[in-house]
């Protein structure tokens, strides 16, 4: 009886635990959010000048930092929803 649970129960466990393993992500760095009330177009200037000034301080957009844009378009009604 014993060994009929060793039987059933080791491989549940192997199966557990590479299941665990393969569901952990690398850090990427931090998330950085940016938040624009015009349109992707308008802000391309002030968009490139912050990709610059980050680079500045050693992040690296794709590298060890992720940034997120989201635009409203010129639509500030938009902005709430775009943030959260």
């Amino acid at each position: 009886m014993k060994a009929k649970i060793l039987v059933y129960a080791l491989p549940a466990l192997i199966l557990a635990t590479i299941h665990l393993a393969e569901a952990q992500q690398p850090n990427k760095g931090p998330l950085i959010g940016f938040l624009g009330s015009n349109s992707s177009s308008d802000l391309s200037p002030r968009v490139e000048g912050f990709k610059q000034g980050m680079r500045g301080l050693g992040y690296v957009e794709g590298q060890n930092v992720t940034i997120e844009y989201r635009f409203a378009d010129g639509k500030v009604e938009k902005l709430p929803n775009l943030a959260g």
